[in-house]
């Protein structure tokens, strides 16, 4: 009888660099798999974004001492009247929300009055705008330009690799067993989204 060794914890917690290079590895496994994979550059960027989904901050803002949902149409209206820095820091959050909200509450969102859709487009204007302003990143020329071209295979991406971590309405993690298969999930959660970007 061999012996197993001692019963693996469940980690409670995990550090948000390992998170965000949890994210890193599993967003390369999918992009490994696709016909027209993004820039190493854009997977990193992708996962230090994803890496933010526990903080509230990445959903609400604070009003007069209160938290309120970010209204993200209202807010691309107004980045137009701002400087350029100003306009880059709106421009960006607009991006990272929307990206969020697409990949980690797809689900939630088929619910509400705005879909899935409206954020990606969203999300996608966002960052074809932030590439006017900052044309070069992360040692790319229109880095953003790449974003916002890729949003709806990110997105799809993040959708999958949080239904292979993550108790989404209760933002925990979830635990994997040693024989879990996770490239073999991840890619097929991938083709039963069926977006013909990513094939």
């Amino acid at each position: 009888m061999t012996n197993k060794g001692p019963k693996q914890e469940i980690p409670k917690l995990i550090e948000e660099a390992s998170l965000q290079g949890l994210f890193y590895d599993q967003l390369q496994i999918i992009n490994e798999s696709i016909s027209r994979p993004l820039p190493v550059e854009a997977i990193h960027y992708s996962s230090l974004v994803f890496s933010k989904f526990k903080d509230s901050k990445a959903y609400f803002e604070e009003i007069e001492g209160k938290y309120k949902e970010k209204v993200l149409g209202i807010q691309l209206l107004e980045a137009t009247n701002l400087s350029k820095s100003e306009q880059k820091s709106k421009l960006m959050d607009v991006g990272e929300t929307s990206m969020l909200l697409c990949g980690m509450f797809k689900d939630s969102l088929n619910k509400k009055l705005n879909d899935p859709k409206y954020y990606s487009e969203l999300g996608m204007m966002a960052y074809k705008r932030l590439n006017h302003i900052v044309p070069r990143a992360y040692e790319l020329n229109s880095f953003y330009g790449i974003i916002a071209s890729y949003f709806t295979v990110i997105t799809t991406m993040i959708s999958a690799i949080a239904k292979s971590n993550f108790d989404v309405e209760k933002s925990t993690y979830i635990y994997k067993l040693d024989n879990f298969d996770e490239k073999y999930f991840l890619q097929s959660e991938v083709l039963k989204a069926k977006t013909k970007k990513i094939s």
